[in-house]
């Protein structure tokens, strides 16, 4: 049977990142265009030198960390976006109101945009939309996991490694209320 896929080196690129589907989990430490290869690199070289992994398992964990405090990182950006996108969105909508306001009602448009009603509504879009919040919290809670259980990890072998007692199983009980 033929092998399938790209056969150029071009074609290969292109593919490359076909299974980066949520910036936030991927594998791929760089996502083109929106971070730099310097950041992650230096990012990366500072955990490596604050943890100082002995041996293959511990460079492995510390590349795990790096990799999710990156990722966190990116949760934040998105975060972010998600607040300044609803502030606009919201900015329109009351533009659109107030044109309309005035064109239909006759209302003068500084009423309907008084500084007071803005500011109102800027705050209120502080909380992202109910879909990216619910992203939010579920991918910082998959990323804490992930972090933490890395770093327990990394400690234990760490403590093994100096001749110190390491607990063999680490129960992490995190509950959250159900309303």
């Amino acid at each position: 049977m033929p092998k399938r896929g790209p056969k150029t080196d071009q074609g290969k690129a292109v593919v490359r990142l076909n299974a980066v589907r949520h910036a936030v989990l991927s594998q791929t430490p760089v996502i083109p265009e929106f971070e730099a290869e310097e950041d992650w690199q230096a990012h990366r070289t500072r955990l490596f030198d604050d943890l100082d992994p002995h041996g293959a398992l511990e460079q492995a964990l510390v590349e795990r960390i790096a990799l999710t405090l990156w990722q966190h990182q990116r949760l934040v950006r998105f975060q972010r976006a998600a607040v300044i996108r609803g502030s606009f969105s919201a900015l329109e909508a009351m533009s659109d109101a107030a044109t309309y306001g005035e064109r239909t009602l006759g209302i003068p448009r500084e009423d309907s945009l008084s500084d007071e009603k803005v500011e109102r509504r800027l705050l209120e879009c502080i909380i992202p939309t109910d879909a990216d919040l619910a992203k939010i919290i579920r991918y910082e809670a998959h990323l804490n996991r992930q972090l933490y259980q890395a770093m327990h990890e990394l400690e234990a072998l760490n403590a093994r490694r100096q001749g110190q007692a390491a607990p063999l199983a680490r129960i992490d009980i995190q509950a959250s209320a159900v309303t």
